[in-house]
């Protein structure tokens, strides 16, 4: 069995056992009684595993109580679960704001990175009543638009990254480089995530490179792996600084490559020194007299490009000469694109209407799973309160709230 899988069973028994006992647990009954610890054959490797477990759960804001014996030992220590500490308050909503959040789902489902845990907080919120996800008097609503930010994969690497940065661990990942036009594989100790116009970046130490640089998580590739097996792998540097990344500008997130300058008219110079700061660029007055020179390093020619193109008349390359040509190449397509004629498509005859047609849409393909411990915590929570009641749940009703099969 997958460490990961034998952590995530160790943790969730030690939930439901608190929770269905609710009084104070000796660790001595916890090792003998709890999935995953009564395999453990040394004090010493069921109290560090113990520990590090109440560790990851804290961080989650799952917070176990501990008592203190008269003694002071560690065998003499007690922890239970409070509800408060568990359960957050209840909220009620109306019908009408679960429709609005529903809607909101079914908008940035599939295109969203985040759209997993926002899946799972709208199931948390309608616990207890008819599932809101599966209205059908809300399953007409289309409309044609999207989410930036990626959507499954994308959602899926974030989550592996975020995890990475958390637990220090050391990732491996597949990345497409514009420049070369080619995937190359990547070994990275990530530092930070960034999230700028619309995309989700990386800061990290690249093995490959030995220094610090910026990966588009876009522009990976199949699935994020861990390099080892290690609880953690690196220390992240005390000297670095996330904040130093917060100032730059779009096209100095990539490896650098070089210093362009930029000529820029009179109108617009306020508007760089506003919007950019020192911290990208400089600025010197033109040789002419006309205008002003921004200097700025940059790593992703394709955004310094866009930007100056953005500007119109206003705003041309002068150096270095194949930043100049790349720019007179964009400006020559587009160009191109737009002159003359274009033949119009030929129309389609009209498509037979099949009885599919009235029946409302559904997007089965694109749904996203919850996160496995949100989703495995609260069938666990649903169980144990169904065990206290008496009551007897339907197991079709909590397959489709949850979107777990029965198998």
């Amino acid at each position: 069995m997958a460490k990961d899988t034998e952590k995530l069973i160790r943790q969730l028994s030690l939930i439901s056992f608190l929770m269905a006992e609710r009084r104070p647990i000796s660790a001595l009954e916890i090792r003998q009684d709890v999935e995953g610890y009564a395999q453990m054959t040394s004090d010493e490797a069921f109290n560090r595993r113990f520990y590090a477990d109440r560790a990851e759960l804290s961080s989650l804001g799952i917070d176990l109580k501990i008592e203190k014996g008269s003694e002071g030992s560690f065998e003499a220590e007690t922890y239970t679960l409070p509800p408060e500490n568990f359960y957050l308050p209840a909220i009620e909503f109306s019908d009408s704001e679960l429709a609005g959040l529903r809607t909101a789902l079914s908008l940035l489902d599939g295109e969203f990175a985040y759209a997993e845990p926002l899946r799972m907080a709208l199931q948390q919120l309608s616990w207890g009543k008819p599932s809101p996800l599966s209205a059908p008097e809300h399953q007409s609503v289309r409309l044609a638009m999207t989410a930036s930010s990626g959507g499954r994969d994308l959602s899926q690497r974030l989550s592996k990254v975020e995890t990475a940065i958390f637990r220090r661990k050391t990732i491996v990942f597949d990345y497409y480089t514009m420049g070369r036009d080619a995937e190359e594989t990547r070994k990275v100790d990530p530092y930070h995530l960034l999230f700028r116009g619309g995309q989700f970046y990386v800061v990290g130490h690249a093995h490959e490179r030995g220094a610090v640089r910026v990966f588009r998580l876009s522009r990976m590739r199949g699935k994020v792996g861990y390099s080892s097996k290690a609880e953690h792998d690196f220390q992240r540097p005390e000297d670095f600084d996330p904040r130093a990344y917060a100032t730059r500008a779009d096209w100095q997130l990539g490896d650098p490559q070089g210093t362009a300058r930029i000529w820029l008219s009179d109108r617009i110079e306020w508007l760089v020194r506003r919007h950019l700061g020192a911290d990208v660029g400089t600025l010197e007055p033109a040789e002419d007299g006309e205008g002003v020179v921004f200097e700025t390093e940059y790593g992703d020619p394709r955004s310094l490009v866009s930007w100056v193109l953005g500007l119109g008349p206003r705003a041309r390359i002068l150096e270095p000469a194949e930043l100049k040509a790349e720019a007179e190449d964009r400006v020559g397509l587009v160009i191109e694109r737009h002159s003359g004629g274009f033949e119009p498509a030929v129309a389609a005859p009209p498509r037979a209407a099949s009885p599919r047609d009235s029946e409302p849409e559904t997007r089965g393909e694109s749904h996203i799973r919850p996160e496995r411990f949100a989703r495995l915590v609260t069938l666990a929570g649903i169980l144990i309160d169904a065990a206290r009641r008496a009551a007897k749940l339907d197991v079709k009703e909590l397959c489709e709230s949850l979107q777990i099969s029965d198998t």
